[in-house]
């Protein structure tokens, strides 16, 4: 077994933890003692360089150190730069920066006004805005006097912080204990995890877990057992879709299925037909897809590209109404 977990899942006590366990782990590392910030800040971009590891990340390997208790060791790790990141993280500063300039340059406007008369005054609001700003340690402010004995209000980005803030974006370290994954392989499965997390965001959303509306600890059981269950359901359904060939989430098969009526009809010798009623183009075929998707034998997939497009294969429109005969729709 490989543990796969986000930064909460890595410490100095814990990488002890899995080493006494003889538990396998892939996990990033986020709470850096002064010798893993070294391990991130030292590669260069030629360093990155050699080892790309998918398009827009960068990788460079490493020793990770652990000391906890008296007791040291080490384990493989990864510096890797993500191209998306990074940009992501400097757009988002640039933003801050200069919503914090302009809230600086707002006070500097209101000086000599009520609550701005005094330096104090002036400098207790600059100070509220730098605590407030998450780029407040990249801007050095002075207040002062004029020689004509006005207040004065200065600001201005200190650009060496700016520079050492800028040198982190989109680096990240990644650690494991297990030294047969190769250096894509720690990437593509770190990478991986969260499609697990956003299931827990469907059954917060699609499945409704929250709010609850019951109060006992058995019925409250009862209830997140339903959605997990649910949950299963909703998950394996998209991994038999994408594994026949569906390019298609299950959010997005639930939406163009949303309006299909079916009719079931029972004959008198117990065999079942099902009438699909005012069906719009490609629900049908969907839903026999689907169902051949879920079946115990699986059949050669069918091409992604016109289904991921159209949601049709190619060939004539099949009419409105149609009769399949479908004993399992039941079970299934």
């Amino acid at each position: 077994m490989l543990v796969v977990g986000d930064c909460a899942n890595l410490n100095s006590q814990l990488a002890f933890a899995y080493a006494d366990a003889q538990l396998r782990y892939l996990a990033g590392l986020a709470k850096l003692e002064k010798a893993h910030c070294e391990l991130v800040l030292k590669p260069d971009q030629r360093d990155f360089e050699r080892l790309p590891l998918a398009e827009g990340y960068w990788g460079v390997p490493c020793e990770v150190p652990f000391t906890h208790n008296g007791r040291t060791l080490r384990h493989r790790g990864l510096v890797v730069r993500s191209d998306p990141m990074q940009q992501a993280l400097r757009q988002e500063r640039h933003k801050h920066l200069r919503e914090l300039l302009l809230a600086l340059e707002q006070i500097r406007g209101k000086i000599g006004q009520k609550r701005y008369r005094s330096e104090q005054e002036v400098r207790q609001r600059v100070a509220t805005q730098l605590k407030r700003s998450p780029v407040g340690k990249l801007v050095g402010v002075q207040v002062g006097a004029t020689p004509e004995g006005k207040l004065s209000l200065e600001c201005w980005i200190d650009a060496n912080a700016l520079q050492a803030a800028q040198r982190l974006d989109g680096r990240f370290l990644l650690v494991t204990n297990d030294f047969r994954l190769s250096y894509a392989e720690m990437l593509a499965l770190y990478r991986q995890k969260d499609a697990v997390e956003k299931c827990f965001e469907v059954g917060k959303q699609d499945l409704k877990v929250r709010p609850l509306h019951v109060h006992s600890d058995q019925r409250i059981q009862a209830m997140l057992l339903v959605n997990l269950i649910a949950l299963l359901a909703y998950s394996l359904l998209e991994r038999q879709a994408q594994q026949y060939g569906l390019c298609l989430t299950t959010r997005r098969i639930i939406e163009q299925l949303a309006t299909l009526q079916v009719q079931e009809i029972e004959a008198w010798d117990g065999s079942r037909a099902c009438s699909f009623q005012e069906t719009l183009p490609g629900q049908v075929q969907l839903l026999t897809a689907l169902l051949q998707a879920l079946e115990e034998k699986p059949r050669p997939p069918l091409p992604s590209g016109p289904l991921a497009r159209n949601l049709l294969p190619a060939g004539p429109p099949l009419p409105v109404n149609n009769f399949l005969t479908l004993p399992q729709v039941t079970s299934q």
